[in-house]
């Protein structure tokens, strides 16, 4: 195979000719230089050996002949470090591409996942990740997570989107049994997306199929499967505002839990066989409840609750069954 130079400072493509290709320690993309991974591409990445992107990295792998980013087994390593873009000059793309045995970049705050980015733009479409122990952490960006599947069985959030602009959909979360772990989680994220994502059996304590927090505003959420999640199919709290509609909710805890001052309007959802579908109520003292708008919506076989809320929040229902 071939060595991918440590800095590539002028436009560089991997070719599936001259694949498999090694490195030997971190590569890194200077800003304005593009790295193109041409389809087939196996990349073989060394234990905390990482790729920091301050240009442009553009993955074109093929359905039927995926871009492969693993560790380099030949070279004893177990795992890898991760993909970072970090102030990234240009929106980078990783399509078809399988990522597998990562860990995190050299920031442990800002770069804590296979996939890390920092006030960069990215595209995420038709990826594999599994057995890594985060998948991907965004920070003052813009993510687009899309037609991907993710499993991993660590305590973790699956993706989590903080002060940015984020839209995930027609994605698969496959969960287990860890602890505080969510699929989704926005964190003061404006005008978000959630749609067309199948969310499973999220069953750990404390962990949710999707959570809204830190003043989050205007996020939609429509069209998600969300089956078996122990604690909250939809979480929304610290005065978030939310937008939760057509989504399938079967086995949860609860449904959708609203508090710390969030508002939720529910429209044409279906609820089956969750202990308490939707409720509002204060989680931590002195931070209020929450508040639902609650319409044309199906309520079937709730094991304690259609809708739940304390002297603090308020659910309005109206043009749904139960």
């Amino acid at each position: 195979g071939n060595t991918i130079p440590a800095d590539i400072t002028s436009n560089t493509r991997l070719t599936e000719a001259n694949s498999p290709y090694s490195a030997s320690e971190n590569i890194v993309i200077s800003e304005n230089t593009v790295l193109t991974v041409d389809e087939g591409v196996q990349i073989n990445l060394v234990s905390g050996g990482s790729i920091y992107v301050h240009g442009q990295l553009i993955v074109n792998g093929a359905e039927d002949n995926p871009v492969i980013f693993q560790p380099n087994y030949n070279s004893g390593s177990e795992r890898w470090g991760a993909i970072c873009f970090v102030n990234a000059s240009d929106p980078s793309v990783i399509s078809h591409a399988e990522i597998r045995g990562s860990t995190k970049g050299n920031d442990p705050i800002n770069l804590k996942a296979a996939i890390s980015a920092y006030r960069s733009d990215i595209t995420i479409d038709n990826c594999l990740i599994w057995d890594v122990e985060f998948p991907i952490f965004t920070q003052f960006g813009k993510t687009t997570l899309s037609n991907s599947t993710i499993s991993t069985n660590v305590i973790c959030d699956f993706i989590n989107i903080k002060y940015g602009e984020g839209l995930v959909e027609n994605c698969v979360f496959n969960g287990k049994d860890a602890p505080d772990t969510d699929a989704i989680d926005y964190d003061l994220s404006i005008g978000g997306v959630i749609r067309n994502n199948r969310i499973y059996n999220f069953r750990g304590f404390n962990s949710d199929g999707i959570d809204i927090g830190e003043e989050s505003q205007d996020v939609l959420i429509t069209g998600n499967l969300l089956f078996n999640s122990n604690d909250k199919g939809i979480s929304v709290g610290q005065n978030s505002s939310v937008m939760i509609e057509k989504n399938l909710f079967i086995g949860c805890n609860q449904a959708i839990a609203i508090k710390d001052f969030s508002y939720a309007y529910i429209n044409q959802n279906t609820f089956y066989n969750n202990n308490t579908s939707v409720a509002c109520f204060e989680k931590n003292f002195g931070f209020g409840g929450g508040s639902a708008e609650v319409v044309n919506s199906i309520f079937s076989s709730s094991i304690v609750n259609s809708v739940a809320s304390d002297s603090l929040s308020s659910i309005v229902v109206s043009y749904s069954l139960s």
